[in-house]
């Protein structure tokens, strides 16, 4: 399977960051959706910002691993 899908994919070279971007986008979307109905339950503060922080740190790293591998 890998071999043929490399043969497949030879073509789609200039496509890959554009489809990259929409896997990455995608994974982001489903752990927003099962973050976000969580903090609409009433919640202690201190829960609340470490939800948002461990949120932030999860889209830092992406930024950052984005910035390093361009």
């Amino acid at each position: 399977g890998g071999v043929a899908g490399y043969y497949v994919v030879a073509g789609w070279e200039a496509v890959f960051p554009y489809l990259l971007v929409v896997a990455a986008s995608s994974f982001v979307y489903v752990s927003v959706a099962d973050l976000i109905p969580q903090m609409q339950r009433r919640m202690p503060l201190a829960q609340i910002a470490s939800q948002i922080l461990w949120l932030a740190a999860g889209l830092g790293i992406v930024l950052v691993t984005m910035e390093a591998l361009h």
